[in-house]
C-alpha cells in the first residue's frame, strides 16, 4: 500500500464481497488503487493523502498579491513563512482560504503586498500539509472505481455514449465515470483541471 492510497485493499475487497480465499485479483486491485488515487486528487486538486507534518515546501512567489495560492497542496497548518529565504514575523501573515469542513487552507495572506522585483521569488511555507484522514466520501468514491474498474464497466478510453445526454462533455471520454466524479464535485476546487 502506497502512501498515498485513498482506500485499502481490505475495503475494495469488502465492497466486492470477495471471499477469503479470492485472491486472484488482489494484485491488481492494488495497483488500481495507487493510479486511481492518484487520478482522484490530481480531479480534485487536493493532498487528501499523505498528512505530513512540520515540512517545508516552496513556491513561486507572485509579486504584488497580498494572497499567494498553495493550491494543488492543502495547508492544515503554518509555523513559519520564508520570502528569498527571509523568515517573516508571524504577524506579517497568515493562512487563508479555508476550506472549513475540511479543515485545510488553499492560500498564505500577507498584511502587506511584499514588493516586486523582476527576478524570480521564492515563498517558502513550513508547516503541515494534506488533509488530517481522508473524508469517507473520497474513500467510497475510491473504493467504487477500483471495484468498477474490476468488473470491467468502465472502457479504458471513456464513458458510454447516451443518446438523451444533453450538456457540452457529456459524452467525452474520462477516467473517472460520473457518478464517481459527483460523489468528489464537493471537494474539487474550481481551480482544478484535468
Amino acid at each position: 500500500m502506497a502512501a498515498t492510497d485513498l482506500c485499502t485493499l481490505a475495503q475494495v475487497r469488502e465492497h466486492g464481497q470477495y471471499q477469503p480465499t479470492d485472491t486472484a485479483q488482489d494484485t491488481v486491485a492494488g495497483a488500481l488503487i495507487t493510479r486511481l488515487s492518484a487520478l482522484i486528487m490530481r480531479y480534485c486538486a487536493r493532498e487528501f493523502a499523505p498528512a505530513v507534518n512540520a515540512q517545508a515546501r516552496t513556491f513561486r512567489l507572485r509579486p504584488g498579491r497580498c494572497i499567494q495560492p498553495v493550491i494543488p497542496r492543502d495547508l492544515r497548518a503554518a509555523t513559519a513563512v520564508a520570502v528569498d529565504g527571509q523568515t517573516l514575523p508571524a504577524s506579517q501573515w497568515q493562512p487563508a482560504m479555508l476550506d472549513g469542513p475540511n479543515g485545510v487552507y488553499g492560500a498564505i495572506e500577507f498584511a502587506y503586498v511584499p514588493p516586486s522585483r523582476w527576478s524570480a521569488r521564492t515563498l517558502q511555507i513550513t508547516g503541515d500539509w494534506g488533509f488530517q484522514s481522508v473524508p469517507e466520501d473520497v474513500v467510497e468514491a475510491c473504493v467504487l472505481a477500483v471495484g468498477l474498474y474490476l468488473r470491467a464497466h468502465v472502457s479504458g478510453f471513456g464513458t458510454a455514449l447516451q443518446p438523451n445526454s444533453l450538456g457540452d462533455g457529456v459524452n467525452a471520454a474520462a477516467a473517472l465515470p460520473p457518478g464517481i466524479r459527483g460523489m468528489l464535485d464537493p471537494f474539487r476546487r474550481a481551480a482544478a483541471t484535468l
